[in-house]
C-alpha cells in the first residue's frame, strides 16, 4: 500500500479577510459622510406641479405666494402681506369656500411653510387648492 500520493498536493487557498474589512470601513465612512453633506429637505426647492386644477366657472382664483425674506416666512395674499400662519389661517377662512385658491411658491420657504399654507386652505374648507412653483 501506498499513503504517499504521486504528486504533492498544492496547499489550500486561504482567504483574508482583510481586505474585505477595509472595504466595509471605506464604504461605511463613505456614507457617513456624505450624508453629513446633504442639505436638508426642508430647505430643497419645491419643484413638484400638483395639486387641483383650477376649472370654476365664475370665481378668479385668489393668488397666495409663499417666499421668504432673510429666513422668515411671508405669504402674500392678494395685495396682503402676512407674517405668521396663524393669521394667514384667519384670512383664508374669510374666503368663499368656492373661490379656487393658487398656491404660488417661490424660492425659498421651507416645505413646511408651504405644507402649512396648503393645510390651511384645507382648513379653511376651500374646495379647489393649486400648487404651483415660481417660474
Amino acid at each position: 500500500m501506498r499513503f504517499v500520493p504521486k504528486r504533492p498536493r498544492r496547499p489550500m487557498l486561504a482567504l483574508s479577510l482583510a481586505s474585505m474589512l477595509d472595504a466595509t470601513f471605506l464604504l461605511l465612512a463613505y456614507f457617513l459622510v456624505t450624508a453629513a453633506i446633504d442639505r436638508p429637505e426642508e430647505r430643497l426647492a419645491a419643484g413638484l406641479l400638483g395639486g387641483g386644477r383650477i376649472e370654476s366657472a365664475n370665481l378668479e382664483a385668489v393668488r397666495l405666494e409663499v417666499g421668504a425674506e432673510d429666513g422668515i416666512t411671508r405669504y402674500l395674499l392678494g395685495a396682503r402681506v402676512i407674517a405668521d400662519r396663524e393669521e394667514l389661517a384667519v384670512r383664508l377662512a374669510e374666503l368663499d369656500p368656492r373661490t379656487p385658491l393658487r398656491i404660488v411658491v417661490r424660492p425659498g420657504p421651507p416645505v413646511s411653510a408651504v405644507t402649512a399654507a396648503i393645510q390651511s386652505a384645507r382648513d379653511a374648507g376651500i374646495e379647489t387648492v393649486a400648487y404651483e412653483p415660481a417660474e
